[in-house]
């Protein structure tokens, strides 16, 4: 069985997701490493999050497809807002995929490296910013989503 970081890479490519935009950072560390070595898609790196962000709206617009941007946990992600709240009001298709704190880690109560207010609290205001959100933690259950209730 693939690992769940192929799996997920394969099924953006078969969405028609021709690239990542991202910024490797502390908790997407394994995750970019498999982008890196799987070759499924490439990856082109960017120094500042919202440059992330704006370069994986401006390939949806311009390719006419879905996009995919990477970024850490906290900080990395919270930096996206703008361009991620921007390509939902103009129905962009993007894909933010976030590192995040492992279950362990978060079982510990500790504030971990650019946590909010609550370990969720990233999750939460994406929740805010796009058509649907999870979290993919169990390569068992992944690809298997509960029908939303609205």
């Amino acid at each position: 069985m693939p690992r769940l970081a192929e799996a997920l890479l394969n099924a953006l490519r078969d969405y028609g997701a021709s690239e990542i935009f991202g910024i490797p950072g502390d908790f997407a560390l394994p995750f970019f490493k498999v982008i890196e070595e799987s070759r499924i898609l490439p990856l082109y790196t960017m120094s500042h999050e919202p440059g992330v962000g704006f370069a994986a709206d401006g390939a949806a617009r311009y390719n006419s497809r879905l996009s995919v941007a990477c970024v850490t946990y906290g900080a990395g992600a919270l930096n996206m807002v703008n361009p991620v709240a921007q390509a939902y009001a103009e129905k962009v298709p993007m894909v933010v995929i976030s590192g995040a704190p492992g279950k362990e880690e978060g079982t510990r109560g500790l504030l971990l490296h650019h946590q909010v207010k609550r370990l969720d609290s990233q999750f939460l205001i994406f929740r805010e910013l796009t058509c649907d959100q999870a979290v993919l933690d169990n390569p068992a259950t992944a690809g298997w989503r509960a029908p939303r209730t609205r």
